[in-house]
């Protein structure tokens, strides 16, 4: 329930119709984990896990998988995929390895639709530490809306989020003088001036 009590009346100057139609800022930064997309980790790990021979497979398994490379392209995914075939026995070939790596996604159409909503009148970015397969995988589950911001992905730009030199990276080649505020889905507050 919302307490009104305390709120109080509009005046002239706050009515929708003068209301400023976007927001003081240089962009609107989103990630996608956690905000646009729902991921469950455990359920990722089990299902490879499942299909591996090896009977430590779940816990070498969420050890190769938060390595920071993959998050920025140096240890590519089909690397990833060879490595569970050779060490632990993972049976399955690329394409069915590509359903199980994204398994744990869930879009969240309705945080899509806002930060759609939000895009039609500001400069809406995404900043995720994901991985092609990842992304490609989100674009198309999200018939292609998603590929429709402007995104800057971790794998592209070779660097992750929390390093300042990501934000910098990303303030630069999106051309904003200065990154601060919040990136909306993550906890640290950043300045980048």
């Amino acid at each position: 329930m919302i307490d009104t009590t305390n709120r109080r009346s509009r005046d002239a100057d706050e009515s929708p119709e003068r209301m400023p139609s976007s927001i003081p800022y240089d962009a609107l930064v989103f990630d996608l984990g956690g905000v646009i997309v729902a991921h469950d980790n455990e359920r990722l790990y089990r299902r490879l896990a499942e299909r591996c021979a090896a009977a430590d497979a779940y816990q070498r398994i969420v050890a190769a998988t938060q390595q920071p490379g993959i998050g920025t392209g140096a240890l590519p995914i089909p690397a990833l995929h060879r490595r569970l075939i050779d060490e632990l026995g993972y049976g399955l070939g690329w394409e069915d390895f590509v359903a199980d790596w994204n398994c744990h996604f869930t879009l969240d159409a309705s945080m899509l639709d806002l930060v759609e909503r939000l895009a039609a009148a500001n400069r809406v970015m995404l900043f995720s530490n994901t991985n092609r397969e990842h992304w490609e995988y989100l674009v198309a589950t999200s018939d292609g809306r998603l590929g429709r911001l402007e995104a800057y992905l971790s794998y592209e730009i070779g660097l992750a989020k929390p390093s300042l030199e990501s934000f910098r990276a990303v303030a630069a080649m999106a051309g904003i003088g200065a990154f601060l505020g919040f990136v909306v889905g993550v906890t640290w507050f950043v300045s980048v001036l």
